[in-house]
């Protein structure tokens, strides 16, 4: 494997322009994966990688599963079906201290 060095000449670094987040899905969408279901588990591991809390994974594992829905022709119409049982079930479940019954 052959590695190009850059060597540092003194001028000032630039701003970072993207989020932590964006640099590693960009480097992957970059350099790519010879399967877009292989692509799709390694971002939603780097992104529940860096999620802070239990609420930002649960955010990553829905929008990956309807990034799922989005790009899946066979499955789409059953996986969109399932979804919106499980969003429907979720709407029931107390999330608050407002929500729990007496």
């Amino acid at each position: 494997m052959h590695r190009t060095m850059r060597v540092w000449t003194g001028e000032k670094f630039e701003q970072k322009k993207t989020t932590d987040l964006e640099d590693v899905l960009m480097s992957k969408h970059k350099y790519g994966f010879r399967s877009a279901a292989l692509q799709m588990q390694v971002a939603l591991a780097e992104k529940l990688r860096i999620a802070l809390d239990e609420e930002a994974k649960f955010d990553t594992y829905r929008e990956a599963f309807e990034e799922v829905i989005r790009v899946d022709a066979s499955y789409s119409a059953l996986l969109q079906a399932i979804k919106g049982a499980y969003d429907e079930r979720l709407s029931l479940v107390p999330v608050g201290e407002e929500d729990h019954v007496s």
